[in-house]
C-alpha cells in the first residue's frame, strides 16, 4: 500500500490526486530531480493474465506515442505489486468534465488547457 512520501521505485510520493477503478494517480517526484510529475499505480493483484498482458501491451504503445494532444510518458516500470506509470504532471487535469477512468486512457487530454 503506497502512501504520502513513500517511495516507488525512484519517486517519491507527494501527494494523492485521483483514484478510479483502475488505479491511484500520485504526484511525485524522482528522487534528487525538482521536476514534478505525475504516477499511476494500477494494482496487479486480481487481474487475470489476459488483462496484464493488455496492460503491458498498452503501456509498450504508450512508449512510442508523441502527440501534442498526449500527454507524454516519462517512465513506466512494474514493481511486485503494481504497473506504475509515470508522466507529465498537469495540474487539475484528473478533475475535468467528461474524463474516462480507467484504463490508460486517462493519457490522452490536450495539454495546451492544462496549463
Amino acid at each position: 500500500m503506497s502512501s504520502e512520501n513513500s517511495l516507488v521505485g525512484e519517486y517519491k510520493l507527494l501527494e494523492l490526486v485521483g483514484e478510479g477503478s483502475f488505479g491511484k494517480v500520485w504526484k511525485a517526484r524522482k528522487v534528487g530531480k525538482l521536476r514534478t510529475v505525475a504516477i499511476k499505480l494500477i494494482p496487479k493483484r486480481g487481474k487475470k493474465e489476459k488483462d496484464i498482458r493488455g496492460l503491458r501491451q498498452e503501456i509498450d504503445i504508450l512508449r512510442k506515442l508523441r502527440h501534442r494532444n498526449i500527454i507524454e510518458m516519462i517512465d513506466a516500470f512494474e514493481t511486485g505489486s503494481d504497473f506504475c506509470v509515470v508522466t507529465e504532471f498537469a495540474q487539475g487535469m484528473y478533475a475535468r468534465p467528461g474524463w474516462r477512468h480507467g484504463g490508460i486512457s486517462w493519457l490522452l487530454y490536450d495539454r495546451r488547457r492544462a496549463f
